[in-house]
């Protein structure tokens, strides 16, 4: 048991020895004492130019290697990459690299050695300037533990760095440069999370910090530094509640002013500052204030969306106003006569609206069907048109294809968006792009294809595809009803309708073809569970349902019963609100007369023959070696 102990003892110390360095050579922490390593950057300006220090530190560092002295340059190094480190905010972990392209990546606090953090600790000690003496601290205290310092010194390297972070704030937040408050408003938060942690029981610093954070909003009102307040506010709701009361008297005063504002901005954000001020009073436990500040924020938005804005920015306003009137008990008269002024609003969306058009000569692909649809037989034909120019979406094709496209147009997926129908009604709303996000980049797919794939397949490929069919074989409804009767997958007793819906689209009555198709969709979905045996009922007050198309297609088994690529494909046109939506429009009757002929019909009828023709897919091979 010794000998196993003494093994696992020095695995872990040349473990210990191979973890990344700064300072990859023994260095006395005794050289600090005599090496001025802040001089050359005793007059930096350190708002928005902590990469200018870094290069400047690294330059020194270099400059000094090449004069022999190595191991100054060693901790100008180490000081250079702790500078660049790009602070996150308070997460577990709140630094990261400034720079990363794959593998390859600037420095982070996981790139430090024991030997760092000492250097790092010593070097917090002695700084004259409070934003180096923070950021020194700081690192020191979040790397320390992987490397083995834990305990008292680490819990100092975070009271001082707490310190450090007020004494920067207090310099700059109620100066004049509006830059530089503002980038010390991160300073002050940081002194508040490390406060909390390092130095709880120092009521002096708690003191100091709410005294600073208070005195901070006040110098941002008088200034309209509207950010500081924001940022400042939530701080005092989420941390402080004895100060919640002050502060949402000083708001919401500061906002009952600002209608006269000739600051466009300042204007635009009263509703956000009459909230920001509701919650505060929440806070403060001041239930009567608080409604009454929701009353004015919804006031606000109304007379916003009464001004000379865009239709549907006008209506957004205007439906978030009526939401806080509903929530926080408003006039319900008040409420009705708002609902028909949002009615009319709306009514002048597509007024505003146009639309965006370019020409692409598709000549290729007609080729390109015409050599794959040749049969003059319907099922050989049939074949052709389900399989031979098209498959479905590849769920990986179309993955990559999203996350290149939002590298290569960075500020189209930078922001939400809104989608509105004809009547001016937002149907859907989606976040920013997050790959990292399984839903959001479900979304954007979905998107994707509706958008970029499914055009041209429709209005191009199958269009032009089932014209050929119907003038070479002239099919009947008979033909379509032995194809539906003999396929296996089509449920049983909606052949017809099936049937009909497939004759429609080859005669390209679209209208028809909706009509007959889109109720088909889910029992076409639900038999396809049923032939696997997966249950398809719910349960609910003791009675049992058969669960939505929406749920099948959720459903944990669904990849037991299709492949991922036709359930993106089915999802995209049934049943997402970032999609086509089909079965959800129509069987709420939503879709009006003039709309059932479109691209997301013709979508569907396709798939649905592919689908009908599933089984025999493997034959389309036989039938193009032996026309």
């Amino acid at each position: 048991m010794d000998g196993q102990d003494q093994a696992a003892k020095e695995e872990a110390a040349s473990a210990s020895e191979t973890l990344p360095s700064i300072i990859d050579k023994p260095v006395p922490l005794t050289i600090l004492d005599d090496f001025d390593w802040e001089a050359h950057l005793a007059d930096h300006d350190w708002t928005n130019h902590r990469w200018g220090a870094s290069q400047l530190t690294d330059q020194r560092s270099k400059n000094l290697a090449e004069e022999g002295h190595e191991e100054e340059a060693l901790v100008l190094k180490l000081l250079s990459a702790v500078i660049s480190m790009h602070f996150r905010g308070n997460l577990p972990e709140p630094f990261g690299p400034m720079w990363q392209d794959g593998n390859r990546c600037t420095p982070a606090p996981q790139h430090l050695g024991q030997l760092d953090v000492q250097f790092l600790q010593a070097m917090a000690k002695s700084a004259r300037n409070a934003w180096l003496k923070a950021r020194l601290a700081d690192v020191a205290c979040v790397a320390g533990p992987s490397v083995g310092l834990k305990g008292r010194g680490m819990g100092e390297m975070g009271a001082v760095a707490a310190q450090a972070y007020l004494d920067h704030a207090k310099e700059f937040l109620a100066g004049n440069e509006s830059t530089k408050a503002m980038d010390s408003v991160e300073c002050l938060q940081r002194a508040m999370h490390l406060g909390w942690k390092y130095r709880r029981k120092d009521d002096a610093f708690r003191e100091d910090v709410w005294m600073t954070a208070t005195n901070a909003i006040d110098h941002a009102i008088n200034k309209k530094r509207l950010g500081i307040i924001s940022t400042l506010a939530e701080e005092i709701i989420q941390r402080q509640h004895s100060l919640a009361g002050t502060i949402a008297e000083k708001l919401e005063k500061a906002a009952d002013s600002w209608f006269g504002d000739d600051q466009e901005a300042v204007v635009d954000n009263i509703p956000s500052f009459y909230k920001k001020a509701a919650r505060l009073w929440h806070a403060a436990k001041n239930t009567a204030r608080s409604e009454a500040c929701y009353h004015k924020s919804a006031g606000a938005l109304i007379k916003k969306a009464r001004g000379d804005r865009q239709a549907m920015v006008r209506a957004d306003w205007m439906v978030e106003g009526i939401g806080l009137l509903r929530r926080h008990r408003g006039d319900r008269t008040k409420i009705k006569e708002l609902q028909s002024e949002l009615a009319e609003i709306r009514r002048t969306i597509s007024d505003e609206m146009h639309s965006v058009s370019h020409e692409i000569d598709t000549r290729d692909l007609i080729a390109f069907i015409e050599q794959q649809v040749t049969s003059t037989e319907l099922p050989t034909a049939l074949f052709q048109l389900a399989f031979a120019f098209s498959t479905f979406t590849s769920v990986e094709q179309i993955k990559a294809e999203v996350i290149e496209t939002s590298k290569k147009y960075v500020f189209q997926h930078l922001f939400a968006r809104v989608v509105y129908n004809d009547e001016g009604v937002p149907v859907e709303r989606g976040d920013a792009f997050d790959a990292n996000d399984p839903s959001n980049l479900e979304q954007h797919m979905i998107e994707m294809i509706c958008r970029s794939h499914h055009p041209l397949l429709a209005n191009v490929a199958v269009m032009h595809a089932t014209s050929l069919v119907r003038n070479r074989c002239e099919p009947t409804l008979n033909d379509l009803l032995a194809l539906t009767h003999a396929s296996p997958v089509v449920p049983e007793g909606h052949e017809w309708s099936l049937a009909r819906g497939l004759l429609a689209g080859l005669e390209h009555d679209w209208e028809e073809a909706a009509i007959f198709l889109i109720p088909q969709a889910e029992p076409f979905v639900r038999a396809a569970f049923k032939r696997r045996n997966i249950n398809t009922l719910a349960v609910k007050d003791g009675i049992e349902e058969e669960k939505s198309l929406s749920d099948l297609l959720g459903h944990e088994d669904i990849t037991q019963v299709f492949p991922e690529e036709i359930v993106l494909e089915l999802r995209a046109i049934l049943t997402h609100r970032s999609g086509h939506n089909l079965r959800n429009l129509f069987g709420h009757g939503l879709i009006k007369d003039a709309h059932l002929a479109s691209i997301a019909t013709i979508v569907l009828w396709w798939n649905l023959l592919r689908l009908i023709m599933w089984p025999y897919r493997h034959r389309l091979l036989e039938f193009t070696d032996n026309p």
